[in-house]
């Protein structure tokens, strides 16, 4: 039974739409969501742990012309924050 509890910790599912939405994508720069992603991973990594990170990204998705879409997160079974560089 640990070993089950211990698998479950520490992860986090993100997705770049709910279910049944459309995730857009710039024509030659691929997934807006990684695009956003990567841009939030560069700028806060070192100031932010991954749960703020990808809200920051939720917070960046007002998109041009009409398009909507919300990142989600699936699960998350964090039990402390985590951080990918630190003070870096």
């Amino acid at each position: 039974m640990a070993d089950k509890v211990l698998k479950e910790k520490r992860k986090l599912f993100v997705h770049s739409v709910s279910k049944d939405n459309v995730s857009w994508r710039h024509p030659i720069l691929g997934s807006l969501f990684i695009i956003k992603l990567i841009k939030n991973f560069q700028e806060y990594a070192w100031s932010c742990d991954l749960e703020e990170i990808f809200r920051k990204v939720r917070f960046s998705f007002d998109l041009p012309d009409g398009k909507i879409q919300m990142p989600t997160a699936e699960r998350v079974t964090l039990t402390r924050r985590f951080y990918l560089f630190p003070g870096y």
